[in-house]
């Protein structure tokens, strides 16, 4: 009951006081509820104003991200892009071709390191073919020196031919080698020509074009995989001990304060880092931080979007 109230009965029991005693007891329950209105009163207006307790016992900066993060799929070599096998927004499986390098000049390398191959291993044949037919001729013009019927010197020339030959083919066979390599390296420039998926996922950026020239490792995609979403955020050094795994928190929006998402605490950094995620880009925070990472309940949110950790008691 409030003074106004208290005024009005007032007035209406002194208007009848000619009543008698029911006025009376009606003037002394008046005057009782007044008093205890003016306690209630004083007992409201004595309270401290924080005295009740947060709805929270850490708050943090972060930005939304997806497990593992986003992945920049670059060129594999040097080349002009022949095809794209995917745009943005486009869900895509592992494996599944995303671009093509021309592979014309790759093809012709491979072909060259191909023909030089051949060769060094047909001459390494030769030589090998030709050994066995040196051997025997060494051996007759042996016994025919050892028989007196032809000099040591022919037998001698036989012997340095059979060295010489033995020299020439470890020659081919390091050449065969050279050009074995060759042709490996020529055919991985062929491989490297399609670019595939590394994992399932979803398509966010695309940074090239059909017909242009691209670098090695040049960025091509942009890839959000099939993952749940996270949040990063920073804890300052003063909080981390408030913080524990598996400690719920809501996801709140840095510009109306409006909950987004619900989340629970996967882990806590093991060392401590200089604060990122400041209010104005460039500004010097002389504050250390944890990064504490969070599992989100929805999956309806941006990546990179800035937002409010809010860790519940």
């Amino acid at each position: 009951m409030n003074r106004m109230t208290m005024s009005i009965l007032l007035q209406r029991i002194g208007q009848h006081r000619q009543r008698g005693w029911l006025c009376a007891i009606l003037l002394g329950v008046g005057i009782a509820l007044l008093a205890a209105c003016s306690r209630q009163a004083e007992d409201a207006s004595a309270k401290p104003v924080n005295a009740l307790a947060p709805a929270y016992i850490a708050l943090a900066r972060g930005r939304v991200d997806v497990e593992g993060g986003v992945q920049r799929i670059t060129a594999p070599r040097d080349g002009v892009l022949a095809k794209l096998g995917a745009e943005v927004g486009d869900a895509v499986r592992p494996g599944q071709v995303l671009a093509l390098l021309d592979t014309q000049q790759a093809e012709l390398a491979q072909a060259l390191a191909q023909a030089e191959a051949s060769q060094a291993q047909a001459q390494a044949d030769a030589q090998k073919a030709r050994l066995p037919l040196l051997l025997a001729r060494a051996e007759r013009l042996r016994q025919a020196a050892t028989a007196g019927a032809l000099s040591e010197d022919k037998a001698d020339e036989a012997d340095q031919a059979i060295l010489e030959l033995k020299a020439e083919q470890r020659i081919s066979a390091a050449a065969v080698a050279t050009a074995q390599r060759r042709l490996a390296q020529a055919s991985v420039a062929v491989d490297l020509s399609t670019v595939r998926a590394p994992v399932g996922g979803r398509i966010l950026e695309r940074h090239a074009r059909t017909g242009e020239n691209v670098a090695l490792h040049a960025p091509l995609f942009t890839l959000r995989p099939a993952r749940p979403l996270v949040v990063r955020a920073e804890l300052n050094e003063a909080l981390v001990d408030r913080v524990k795994t598996g400690m719920r928190a809501e996801i709140v929006s840095v510009n109306d304060d409006k909950v987004l998402s619900v989340a629970r605490v996967l882990r806590l950094g093991e060392m401590f880092s200089t604060t990122r995620l400041v209010e104005v880009p460039g500004e010097n925070v002389d504050t250390r931080s944890v990064e504490c990472l969070l599992r989100l309940d929805a999956d309806s949110l941006r990546i990179g979007m800035p937002v409010l950790v809010r860790f519940l008691p």
